[in-house]
């Protein structure tokens, strides 16, 4: 196997794209104490990388831009790789990721597609399709790829639940949270009602 580092003219403009992106975002989450939301993490970066106008470009159909569908994308081998986790939108740096990290952001890059090929060869409905020679476009499957949008849909529906009930009232939630634990079998014998105070 070479061990050549490629020159950066050479790579792809999303592998580019994801060196840059995953540079910064590992940083983050290094500084933020290992975790941090997925939407936060966005926000930081449209605001704080310089992007080129084709990066900040919409991605084909999505209403999401070239550079955070890309920077999605390759989190699948990162993730598949060790160095990054996922949990209801929480994104924490593994101690795997914290010593790829210090590498160079492209061999960072690098080891994860490449640990991600090992791993896509060992399944068996993968194993005939994968090859070194793969794009990394090609290697990652249309499965993974709308688990990207789920978790993006996922992150929107939990915003839009958390906003609905911040605007309720303490005795709405009560009521809410009654509700729940009924659908789940649990007896509630007692529901507080609201007083209403007669000031004299």
């Amino acid at each position: 196997m070479s061990t050549t580092k490629p020159n950066s003219k050479d790579l792809s403009p999303s592998r580019q794209l994801a060196i840059k992106t995953f540079k910064f975002a590992f940083q983050l989450l290094k500084d933020a104490g290992s975790s941090m939301s997925r939407k936060s993490m966005i926000a930081k970066m449209t605001e704080a990388i310089d992007f080129t106008e084709w990066e900040k470009e919409k991605y084909e159909s999505s209403d999401s831009p070239c550079w955070e569908r890309i920077f999605s994308f390759y989190t699948i081998p990162v993730v598949k790789a060790g160095f990054l986790q996922k949990s209801k939108g929480i994104w924490t740096l593994t101690s795997e990721g914290e010593n790829a990290f210090k590498k160079d952001a492209d061999e960072m890059i690098n080891l994860a597609v490449a640990l991600y090929k090992i791993w896509s060869k060992s399944k068996e409905n993968l194993s005939s399709t994968i090859s070194d020679n793969n794009s990394d476009d090609e290697l990652i499957n249309q499965k993974e790829i709308n688990e990207l949008d789920i978790e993006k849909y996922e992150e929107h529906a939990a915003d839009g639940i958390r906003v609905f009930l911040k605007s309720q009232s303490p005795y709405d939630f009560q009521n809410f949270v009654a509700a729940l634990l009924n659908a789940m079998e649990y007896h509630i014998s007692y529901v507080c009602r609201v007083r209403m105070l007669k000031i004299v």
